[in-house]
């Protein structure tokens, strides 16, 4: 008897189960949800290393201006400055921050997968440096009134 029972009440939770499935609440209209801002609009980094990884995801993002804001004043000392900054940031087809590690005080090492645009082999160094797949940087930072800056990006600490 308590076989049955056992069995009786297996079904019926298979039962209860799949009417769930089948008659559950329809979504609601997707033009009803509000979509959450992407995080580096919104969002202020609040340390080094956060700085670095919204820093590549702008980059990743393409919002090549806002990469370039986000270097110190010293870095983007003049408008050619900003405008080879922002040629270089926006000839990767691709960037991804696969690792980072601290390596010196306020400077990381990390390491990014990369694709550059086939037309950034003309630039002044081919392809700014970069090769198209793993490539470790070091990326320095500073603070600068109440926001981390991007000091610079290296081969070596």
């Amino acid at each position: 008897m308590n076989s049955k029972l056992i069995i009786v009440s297996i079904v019926a939770v298979l039962v209860l189960v799949g009417a769930g499935i089948f008659f559950k609440k329809p979504a609601k209209n997707p033009s009803e949800f509000v979509p959450l801002p992407p995080v580096n609009q919104t969002i202020q980094p609040q340390g080094p290393e956060d700085a670095v990884r919204v820093f590549i995801q702008a980059i990743s993002d393409k919002e090549v201006e806002k990469a370039v804001n986000m270097l110190t004043a010293r870095a983007i000392a003049d408008d050619a400055q900003k405008q080879a900054w922002g040629v270089q940031f926006a000839a990767f087809k691709k960037i991804t921050l696969k690792k980072i590690e601290k390596s010196i005080e306020n400077s990381y090492q990390v390491t990014l997968d990369v694709e550059m645009n086939p037309e950034a082999a003309g630039g002044p160094i081919p392809y700014y440096g970069y090769d198209n797949g793993e490539n470790i940087r070091f990326i320095g930072v500073e603070k600068a009134g109440n926001e981390w800056k991007i000091q610079g990006i290296a081969t070596g600490p």
